[in-house]
């Protein structure tokens, strides 16, 4: 089962048929220096909107397709 990682989403992989979810960006670093600081620029946007006091993402750590402005229709779970 997956979560997303949005403080109040309670959007899960078991219950939301539909919604997909997103790792967040990780930084390689044998890819070159332009890759390398493209993806730190892009993991700490993400980090920055997560918004989450102390939070330390894992390769486990998702974002569902409703908090971004393409995404798809929510998932209301009660």
């Amino acid at each position: 089962m997956v979560n997303c990682v949005i403080h109040g989403c309670t959007n899960n992989s078991n219950k939301c048929k539909g919604v997909h979810y997103f790792a967040i960006p990780t930084v390689r670093k044998n890819k070159g220096k332009a890759t390398e600081e493209l993806g730190q620029r892009r993991r700490e946007l993400w980090l920055l909107r997560i918004n989450r006091l102390n939070f330390q993402p894992t390769p486990h750590s998702k974002v569902c397709s409703d908090h971004f402005a393409t995404g798809k229709q929510e998932c209301k779970l009660p």
